[in-house]
């Protein structure tokens, strides 16, 4: 078994215990379909063992599992109803909700920062890409990496948004890249290896990397369902910390031609944030809430304020001893 799940056995099977039974939910026997953020990966297991063992069933939905295309949007999948549900970076899902789209974050995946600094190996340190070009996927991206660069005493790197940052590197078309450490497995993204510098190891506060998202108006309309996909992943997770080897199998029986070596290296990394201190599973932690919002109008990530309240509903997420 990897290093990290086997520290975090015994928690997650004491929460298992106290939560694992049938589903108390009862959904509307709907489709509720999830719009990945990203390619699956280690991160994702949760959702495909939710599947694989019945849990979507067990709450009274049937969960569908969507892959993104090459730019995924998982607002445009909401707002335009392609998906009832979908897993996006935080900071995307602040900025659009800063920008006044009728989106709400229901479960988080992870409970830190999965973004990183990517570089060359030869790069020490983040304040060596002073002044240099790093490539973002987007606006966040790009406020993140002048943000690490300056962390480190460094000047702003000049950001460039590009469909691909971690292609650019590895064709040398920019000096540093924004990514996630988590989905940087063996082998190599481009087939070189890279030095990290986490966002969290660099004054981001403590915040949950990827949320689970639907709409004001689905929420509203199928409360039961977006709470049976929230018990469903619960439980999903919590059994992929217990057993990783069913639930890199399950991604890989769902995404045939996955590579499982990769994927189990993926979900040993991921591991110790998927809870992090939290007894419960995809709960939120206000005060991270209140501090990431805090931090990314800083930094520039939003343009204007977000209501944390407002923005996050934290009553669906069960209690572990409820």
């Amino acid at each position: 078994m990897p290093r990290f799940l086997c520290a975090l056995l015994a928690a997650a099977s004491a929460l298992s215990a106290c939560g694992g039974g049938a589903g108390g939910t009862s959904g509307s026997g709907a489709t509720v379909r999830l719009q990945l953020e990203a390619a699956p990966s280690g991160v994702h297991s949760g959702a495909y063992l939710a599947i694989s063992r019945g849990y979507d069933d067990a709450t009274g939905i049937e969960l569908r599992i969507l892959t993104p295309p090459p730019r995924a949007d998982g607002v445009r999948a909401l707002l335009e109803g392609e998906a009832e549900v979908a897993v996006m970076a935080l900071n995307d899902f602040g900025r659009a909700v800063a920008s006044g789209d009728e989106v709400v974050a229901v479960m988080a995946l992870v409970q830190r920062p999965l973004e990183a600094l990517l570089a060359a190996p030869g790069v020490q340190r983040p304040r060596a890409l002073s002044g240099g070009v790093v490539g973002a996927a987007g606006p966040a991206g790009a406020a993140l990496a002048r943000a690490v660069v300056k962390d480190d005493g460094g000047a702003a790197p000049r950001a460039r948004i590009v469909e691909d940052p971690l292609r650019a590197l590895n064709r040398n078309r920019v000096r540093g890249a924004m990514g996630r450490w988590d989905t940087l497995g063996s082998p190599r993204p481009g087939g070189r290896p890279v030095r990290e510098f986490r966002v969290a190891d660099h004054g981001a506060p403590g915040y949950p990397g990827l949320v689970l998202v639907t709409t004001r108006s689905t929420l509203d309309e199928r409360r039961a369902d977006v709470s049976g996909i929230v018990e469903a992943l619960q439980r999903g997770y919590e059994e992929a910390v217990i057993d990783p080897e069913s639930a890199v199998g399950a991604i890989a029986d769902g995404e045939p031609g996955s590579n499982r070596a990769a994927l189990a290296e993926q979900l040993d990394r991921v591991a110790p944030v998927l809870l992090a201190g939290q007894r419960d599973f995809g709960r939120f932690n206000p005060e991270a809430l209140r501090g990431w919002a805090a931090y990314a109008l800083r930094i520039g990530i939003l343009e204007r304020p977000v209501d944390v309240a407002e923005a996050f509903d934290t009553t669906l997420v069960r209690r572990a001893d409820r």
